[in-house]
């Protein structure tokens, strides 16, 4: 059987990663690829909402590839008693999606902010421990994400459910 890893326990690699084993949700990247980012507190906190996301990602219900920092010191974190776990997504703009992603997400206990930052944003270099602002192209709460990605779904589904 082989051995968990925990982020809060694990000092010798940076992340620990999880892959979809059973059904692909996405073909390719597109050009707007990225991924949600979710930030605990380094130790149960973290480890907790790790092995949920590490589940739902190896039975093929959330994405197909995510992971989460270790306990090693990384010179990107602006602090080292939080963690942050990375959600892959394919296309920032398929808000579909997203919201489906975001949905799951909040459903994992302790999961109660979420920031979406695309990947060129990252292979630009661009970190807030380096000073850069507006990283991130969405960050949602449990209040508010149904609000601030689909608009347009909610009022369709307003103006549908009055034909019912």
């Amino acid at each position: 059987m082989k051995k968990e890893l925990k982020p809060s326990k694990e000092m010798n690699t940076y992340w620990i990663s999880a892959y979809n084993e059973k059904k692909k949700h996405y073909e390719k990247d597109s050009p707007q690829s990225g991924k949600w980012l979710i930030f605990a507190r380094v130790g149960k906190e973290l480890d907790s909402i790790w092995k949920n996301i590490k589940i739902l990602t190896e039975e093929g219900n959330l994405v197909d590839y995510c992971k989460v920092s270790t306990r090693k010191e990384n010179p990107n974190a602006m602090n080292q008693n939080i963690g942050v776990i990375c959600v892959y997504t394919y296309d920032s703009k398929d808000k579909l999606d997203l919201l489906r992603v975001a949905d799951i997400l909040f459903k994992i206990k302790d999961v109660e902010k979420l920031y979406y930052k695309e990947d060129a944003s990252t292979h630009e270099g661009r970190y807030s421990n380096n000073g850069d602002k507006n990283i991130s192209k969405y960050s949602v709460t449990k209040k508010n994400y149904l609000k601030i990605l689909s608009p347009n779904l909610i009022s369709y589904l307003k103006k549908d459910s009055n034909k019912i």
